[in-house]
């Protein structure tokens, strides 16, 4: 559907409808619609005939609930702005959270009542400025056959998003992110084509595109007097092709960089059944110096055996936890414990999805040592990342 001006609100509770009104008025010129159950919001959607610029959710609603609710605008528009605002206990509007996104919702942000101006206006915040971002949707069949084409014109590029000590405040690293130029389409991200480009069997292409640019990156950057690491993502799958040991050194040596400031961050949503192989390379790859990085702890296939077993030197929290941590006691005990289990076992730990001031203070408390993230910079290009290079203090 299309979007317009407009706001809807879902809250059955007269007062709340009130504050929700009076905040929704100081974000939008808009018109702005209060109803009091999910049935009443879909005829809405219905007679309008196109989705509002952003929806408040309650949950506790009489005839169809918000959970019912948001499984139906699923099925109309998985790309509208829905902040699910509720007094239910933590863990329930997580798990509503989780629900939303396994049914596809792309743009979802959760508030506990009661929820300050300061915090509403936020989080809208945040969800406008993702929609803003977010490239055309397209779909795979569109693409499928672009592929080729992709790799023999360069419009696969490399961004780079900067990582920060919590000690220091200086960047330290680069994550090394891939876009799609895409003729047609502007510059996507790779939720928007990557699952298909690996399913063409181009997954192992693009890691070795993605870092040969990286190191080539983090070699000038050293030459500036910036010893930065560089962070690449690998497939376990693409660690047990013939060739990557002797492309992984080959490439270090061509640009002269430094081993110990490489890492390789293991993708832990692939399933790979080869163990012994893969501890092999794995070990191999450490011998020579380079780091490993388990990415996105705590949402794929990784285990405290992998973490005993394996020459891991550092741990990623995914950005999901990060998310909610502020809200959720749960996801603030996850994000604790796993700070400090990697701590115990002598890994760095960093945090991805860093958004707010409030996340990074309290990751602060917590042990966390590297932190990245749109509260700190938004992935760059190449050019953008060498003038903000040039430009932060203490960035070497």
């Amino acid at each position: 559907m299309e979007r317009n001006d407009y706001i809807l609100i879902l809250e059955d509770d007269k007062f709340q409808q009130n504050i929700l009104l009076t905040q929704a008025r100081l974000l939008t010129d808009g018109e702005i619609i209060c109803v009091e159950s999910g049935f009443e919001a879909l005829d809405v959607l219905k007679q309008k005939g196109e989705m509002p610029e952003f929806i408040v959710c309650d949950l506790q609603m009489p005839e169809m609930n918000g959970v019912d609710f948001i499984a139906k605008l699923s099925e109309l528009d998985n790309e509208v702005p829905v902040v699910i605002l509720s007094g239910v206990e933590g863990s329930i509007i997580s798990s509503v959270l989780e629900m939303a996104k396994q049914f596809g919702m792309v743009n979802v942000a959760t508030l506990s009542k009661p929820a300050t101006p300061k915090k509403f206006e936020e989080v809208l915040s945040r969800l406008k400025d993702a929609v803003c971002s977010a490239p055309t949707s397209i779909s795979y069949d569109e693409m499928s056959l672009d592929f080729e084409r992709a790799f023999a014109e360069n419009e696969l590029v490399v961004y780079f998003q900067p990582q920060i000590s919590v000690e220091s405040g200086k960047v330290i690293g680069l994550e090394a992110l891939t876009r799609w130029s895409h003729p047609q389409y502007g510059l996507l991200t790779p939720n928007q084509f990557l699952s298909e480009l690996i399913e063409k069997d181009y997954g192992y292409a693009l890691f070795k595109k993605v870092l040969d640019s990286a190191i080539e990156v983090g070699s000038f950057c050293h030459k500036q007097k910036q010893f930065i690491s560089i962070s690449v993502n690998v497939a376990p799958n693409d660690l047990l092709e013939d060739d990557f040991y002797d492309h992984l050194i080959a490439v270090v040596s061509k640009h002269n960089f430094p081993p110990h400031k490489l890492i390789l961050e293991l993708t832990e949503n692939d399933i790979c059944d080869e163990v012994a192989s893969l501890l092999r390379i794995i070990n191999k790859i450490r011998i020579l110096g380079i780091e490993l990085s388990i990415d996105d702890f705590g949402t794929g296939h990784s285990s405290l055996w992998q973490l005993v077993h394996g020459p891991f030197t550092e741990l990623k929290i995914d950005k999901n936890f990060i998310d909610n941590m502020l809200e959720s006691s749960k996801h603030m005990a996850a994000v604790n414990s796993t700070i400090a289990l990697a701590l115990s076992l002598e890994l760095k730990v960093v945090a991805e999805g860093v958004e707010t001031e409030g996340q990074y203070f309290r990751l602060k408390q917590l042990g966390c040592e590297i932190v990245q993230g749109y509260y700190f910079s938004k992935p760059l290009s190449q050019a953008d990342l060498m003038e903000y290079m040039a430009t932060v203090e203490g960035a070497y």
